[in-house]
């Protein structure tokens, strides 16, 4: 069904799985039955960006929950905001999700990754898409919505970025771009964009959030040791606790130190 376009006059006012990948590519055009660009008015809402559009949304987080091959889908909703302070001629307003994949190549050249498209979904919030739209001072809504697939892959990149190793380390990034196309060839379009990350996670149900995980073994003639962590999956940002014990089976034997590594 359809997401209407409004005006308003509003004052200021997770653990980690590996998926398959996919490709997909969609276009909504939403046709707008109520919609006259010539029929509304609403006070000027001054934009505190430096472009009159932006993109707000309810999360930027899409986590789709579940077990191996039977995850949800998760949904990313929002709306795009177009603030004008006088009558603008506008030809048409659009947003894409776009995710891409960067595969380095291993060659040290000026080419040293592919960036293939994994994922395009189009969006048109004007009727008659490149006619003129005389669109009057005030703040202009557009909702939109989209339930994304759990057969997308999940978000990667590196934490924090670097430079450096940024050229020989693989990643996956889905980003929103708006903008408002103008209708006079000497005005620069209206340009936003915004990233957002598809996570997978375990239900809140699944058992790996309740039951604990244990190791014990021996080090012979050294040490007997034992390490326990309270439950077996975590939800990104979590801290993640461990017990460790220690027993020397021989005389003058010392723990001097402990490291503990996290591998995915």
């Amino acid at each position: 069904m359809p997401i209407p376009f409004f005006s308003s006059n509003s004052s200021h006012s997770n653990l980690v799985s590996a998926s398959a990948s996919a490709t997909a590519s969609a276009r909504h055009n939403a046709p707008y039955s109520s919609y006259n660009p010539h029929s509304y008015s609403t006070p000027a809402f001054p934009s505190t960006a430096h472009s009159p559009l932006q993109i707000i949304l309810n999360s930027d987080r899409l986590i789709c929950r579940g077990v191996a091959g039977n995850l949800e889908p998760a949904r990313l909703s929002g709306h795009v905001v177009l603030t004008l302070t006088e009558a603008t001629n506008i030809k048409d307003i659009t947003l894409d999700l776009v995710g891409k994949a960067k595969i380095p190549t291993g060659e040290r050249t000026n080419q040293s990754s592919i960036n293939p498209t994994i994922f395009s979904h189009h969006w048109s919030f004007l009727p008659d898409a490149g006619h003129k739209h005389t669109i009057k001072e005030g703040r202009h809504v557009f909702p939109f919505q989209l339930d994304v697939s759990a057969s997308l892959p999940a978000s990667m990149m590196l934490h924090p970025p670097s430079t450096v190793s940024a050229a020989v380390h693989p990643e996956i990034y889905y980003k929103l771009r708006a903008t408002a196309v103008r209708s006079s060839a000497f005005a620069s379009n209206w340009h936003t964009s915004k990233p957002v990350f598809v996570i997978k996670a375990f239900s809140w149900e699944s058992l790996e959030y309740t039951q604990s995980l244990e190791v014990e073994n021996t080090w012979p003639g050294k040490v007997m040791y034992s390490i326990m962590i309270p439950h077996k999956a975590y939800a990104a940002g979590d801290t993640i606790p461990a017990l460790m014990r220690f027993t020397p089976t021989a005389k003058g034997v010392t723990v001097l130190s402990v490291g503990m590594e996290l591998t995915e």
